[in-house]
């Protein structure tokens, strides 16, 4: 495959980049500022499918990847284009948010210095989901039910139901919590799994009734 890349000036995206890594590195305590991402606008979904390497679903509009070198990359579907090449509606704050949450994909990947991060696909989209506002789009469920079985395969619950354990999670223990978490992922052994790192940090088992009585307690 051969791809033309040029360098693009575009007020809208440059704004919400700059926006996202500001609230990143104010949420996170970090100051990233040198070698930060670089972002991929793409025309079409042909294209998308082409980077992918297969048929991607409508509503995969942005995703991240890291070179051999170290630099991170997210590719985005043009904005102008989310009306003709995906499920999604052309709305700049929801836009902005999508880039947040690529972003904070890539601020999870160096605190964990891990590429992809560990944990779940649940708790790493529902962390970009939180943090990038998008629980602002999204209908909050009568109850969670459906995240812990999230897979590649199954992706929707992760998306639809991760942010607001995330963002319960926060508000019972403190972002100090979820960061301690991500320590103990980055340090983690080859034979622990997430629920035990889970229960040292937040001292209880996480399954979907402990997550629901915090999350129903909470509306």
């Amino acid at each position: 495959m051969i791809f033309k890349v040029s360098s693009v000036n575009n007020d809208l995206i440059q704004s919400a980049y700059d926006e996202g890594m500001q609230k990143l590195n104010d949420f996170w305590g970090i100051n990233w500022v040198k070698n930060t991402p670089d972002l991929y606008i793409i025309e079409n979904r042909a294209d998308i499918n082409k980077i992918k390497g297969r048929e991607t679903e409508s509503w995969v509009v942005g995703w991240v990847a890291s070179t051999d070198s170290g630099k991170n990359i997210i590719y985005l579907l043009d904005f102008d284009k989310l009306d003709t090449e995906s499920n999604h509606k052309k709305d700049e704050a929801s836009y902005g948010a999508l880039i947040t949450h690529e972003l904070c994909h890539l601020f999870v990947s160096a605190i964990e210095k891990k590429s992809p991060p560990m944990g779940p696909m649940w708790w790493n989209e529902g962390i970009s989901t939180y943090l990038s506002g998008q629980l602002l789009f999204k209908k909050k469920p009568e109850k969670l039910v459906g995240f812990l079985d999230s897979n590649r395969e199954n992706p929707r619950p992760a998306y639809n139901e991760g942010g607001f354990v995330i963002e319960v999670l926060v508000e019972k223990f403190g972002k100090g919590k979820l960061i301690e978490m991500l320590g103990y992922l980055r340090d983690s052994s080859p034979t622990n799994t997430f629920k035990e790192d889970f229960k040292a940090v937040y001292g209880f088992e996480f399954s979907y009734e402990t997550v629901n009585e915090l999350y129903l307690g909470n509306k």
